[in-house]
């Protein structure tokens, strides 16, 4: 899969978020946290289960995923202080962690990401679906604004979806290549075992914290998407901005990227000669835009 991956702190929280450059003190709790469910983690999983990778293959795609994260991000020492997003994010992983979370969360939201590509379903926003009207109406003003009526699907992502038994068996199927007896003993395994046991895999919102635009291009019949989780909702409103001006800044901003991918005559030799400099003029430019 071509990808293009971009990691940015979203400008709309930039005052309340930026990291100030000093050193870090390790948050020592997070850290014994962690190490105590990895090091604790159970032998139940099938270990055929751990070698799962997506067997659909997608080329040519664009992605700027503005929200990459790994459970271990949030002991990596940096000499840049957390920002308060930052903080919002390691306690919410040191407040339940445990040895399932730490085993199966890279999985359980690579299995999310996935699924959001090719969910048919009627979208709701929001875990009960209470920002759903709220979502229509900004996703109306970005259509009249940039004249790109209906162009772009705006897709949310779930914690749920991974409690569900149907949708575990369309992703491992579809994604993975299982056949259907063997992928339903595994959504039986994940629900009923993994999920009922673990106290973060489908409580956590860093399960369904993509914030993402792609362009399939027609692949998987499918055009122009941006995905938003209920997760990166939930903490960045737990780091002090109101949920209605999150959602209007990431969906203004993963608008700008869809920009982007309609006009990729602006960077005919790409954005800048190495990755950093590039991301910053793109990040940068969809900020402008939002």
């Amino acid at each position: 899969m071509k990808i293009k991956a971009n990691k940015i702190i979203l400008s709309l929280t930039a005052g309340l978020l930026l990291a100030s450059c000093q050193k870090e003190e390790t948050n020592v709790s997070i850290e014994e946290s962690f190490n105590v469910a990895k090091s604790s983690a159970t032998s139940k999983s099938n270990s055929s289960l751990e070698q799962l990778s997506p067997t659909v293959r997608l080329e040519g795609i664009e992605l700027f995923n503005d929200n990459p994260f790994t459970i271990s991000q949030v002991v990596t020492p940096s000499e840049c202080a957390p920002t308060l997003f930052n903080t919002v994010i390691d306690e919410s992983v040191s407040s339940n962690i445990d040895a399932l979370g730490a085993e199966w969360y890279e999985l359980y939201a690579e299995m999310n990401f996935y699924y959001s590509l090719t969910d048919a379903s009627e979208q709701y926003f929001g875990a009960n679906g209470e920002y759903t009207n709220l979502v229509s109406k900004i996703t109306r003003g970005l259509d009249g604004f940039w004249n790109m009526s209906n162009e772009v699907s705006v897709r949310g992502q779930h914690n749920s979806t991974l409690n569900d038994s149907s949708k575990v068996i369309d992703i491992l199927t579809f994604w993975y290549g299982l056949p259907e007896e063997e992928a339903a003993i595994y959504a039986d395994y994940f629900i009923n075992v993994v999920n009922a046991e673990s106290t973060f895999l489908i409580e956590s919102p860093l399960v369904s914290f993509d914030g993402f635009p792609i362009a399939l291009e027609g692949q998987l019949d499918q055009g122009d998407i941006i995905v938003i989780g209920d997760g990166l909702i939930e903490l960045a409103a737990e780091a002090g901005v109101d949920s209605k001006v999150v959602w209007s800044g990431i969906m203004a901003h993963e608008w700008g990227h869809q920009i982007q991918f309609n006009n990729r005559d602006w960077y005919p030799n790409g954005a800048a000669d190495n990755a950093p400099e590039a991301t910053r003029t793109t990040e940068l430019e969809a900020d402008f835009f939002t």
